[in-house]
């Protein structure tokens, strides 16, 4: 799809790369509602929506061997 920069422009990713990434979004997200650092249950439900928008997006972009196949769900279709 890129051509001949293809190569160039190439970004790997692996599942330290998400966690990692996952991770930050949740401490800079936390770090623009400083109201959710005093609730426990909105901090956990933070961290939820970033899990399932990493996760959302794995999905879309097909990224699928990142994912836990010996997890039991029927998620990966």
């Amino acid at each position: 799809v890129l051509g001949v920069f293809g190569f160039f422009f190439r970004v790997t990713c692996s599942t330290s790369k998400l966690f990692e990434f996952c991770w930050t979004l949740f401490v800079v997200a936390k770090s623009e509602f400083p109201d959710l650092s005093e609730n426990l249950v909105n901090s956990y439900h933070l961290l939820l929506a970033c899990c399932d928008y990493v996760y959302t997006n794995i999905l879309i972009t097909d990224l699928r061997d990142l994912l836990n196949k010996s997890f039991g769900g029927n998620f990966l279709g």
